[in-house]
């Protein structure tokens, strides 16, 4: 794969992605695309919209449901944040942005994965004056070997300052060891950054003065964020009196990844009696690089791409999972 390379189809347009952009990745645990990445902008924005409020409705246009299906809810007389899993079950549009091969062959070479496997999607609707979410790590959720995480976010609304409470990223945080796991088990307070700091002065613990440099994703609706499951991330509460803040999570694997045991109740359902191996059809590869041409001969350029058939390939086994974005 060449040093530069355009990431684009019809669909999606990541633009030119250089060495100078995966080393950033590699050095502060994420990359931001401000501009929006679809093509026709409109017309996509309009379908997410359309497609968020069929899906709060309980509705679908896949004959399938969501794993969870988003509901208003509300704590203390305050709304709560809307939150849905795998709803791209329920929603072809979304569906088509989960299992893009544009974006899988994006996340291979940022992260120098062979392949590229989704493992689930999150839907979040912030209300207005909804609370903030909980800065944690993907990573710790996923019950693979090797447990490497990388997790795409796309806004669907403008934030171009931190009003709306936009997803807030720890710089350099992936770097970060493990005296703090990154799990959590309340995701919506005022005190949001209670775990980071604590992990913080676990990873620099002769650092009196210092502090985490946190960065918000400040984009234009349809612009996005790509991050390593290990960086600590969170938002910050909706300070808006009238409009939501919504925004599609995906978390992908390593398509060559298996289950590592004990499972926990999140992956549990998906594991196939007297076998590890991660079942295609209930987690798609989406991407594959392969090297091998015909009859066995070495190429640089035979890539694999699965996206139109995972889009059609879901489970509709009802799996409960809380892996925020």
């Amino acid at each position: 794969m060449s040093a530069s390379r355009a990431f684009e189809d019809e669909f999606v347009n990541f633009g030119v992605v250089d060495e100078r952009t995966v080393e950033r990745f590699r050095c502060d645990g994420f990359v931001t695309f401000p501009r929006s990445i679809f093509r026709d902008t409109k017309s996509a924005l309009d379908a997410a919209h359309s497609a968020i409020d069929m899906v709060v409705r309980g509705e679908n246009d896949t004959g399938r449901a969501a794993t969870k299906l988003p509901r208003p809810q509300h704590r203390q007389g305050v709304p709560s944040t809307i939150h849905g899993i795998n709803v791209r079950n329920a929603c072809t549009f979304l569906d088509k942005i989960a299992t893009s091969p544009v974006v899988g062959r994006l996340i291979a070479k940022l992260l120098h994965w062979p392949s590229v496997r989704l493992a689930e999607d999150q839907l979040w609707v912030k209300p207005p004056q909804a609370t903030a979410l909980t800065f944690h790590r993907d990573s710790t959720y996923f019950d693979f070997t090797p447990q490497e995480v990388c997790t795409l976010w796309i806004t669907f609304d403008a934030c171009l300052d931190t009003t709306l409470g936009p997803l807030e990223y720890c710089v350099g945080s992936h770097l970060w060891g493990d005296k703090r796991r990154g799990s959590a088990k309340h995701f919506f307070g005022d005190d949001n950054k209670a775990l980071l700091m604590d992990a913080f002065s676990q990873q620099f613990p002769d650092d009196k003065a210092g502090s985490p440099i946190i960065v918000p994703v400040l984009a234009e609706a349809g612009g996005c964020a790509i991050h390593n499951g290990r960086t600590w991330h969170g938002s910050g509460p909706n300070r808006h009196l009238t409009s939501s803040r919504r925004g599609f999570g995906v978390h992908y694997i390593r398509g060559d990844a298996v289950f590592r045991e004990p499972l926990g109740h999140l992956w549990a359902p998906y594991k196939q009696p007297g076998s590890l191996v991660v079942p295609d059809h209930l987690l798609p590869i989406i991407f594959r690089e392969t090297r091998e041409g015909p009859l066995g001969a070495k190429t640089d350029n035979a890539v694999e791409d699965h996206g139109i058939l995972a889009s059609h390939i879901h489970s509709s086994t009802s799996i409960s999972s809380h892996v925020p974005t």
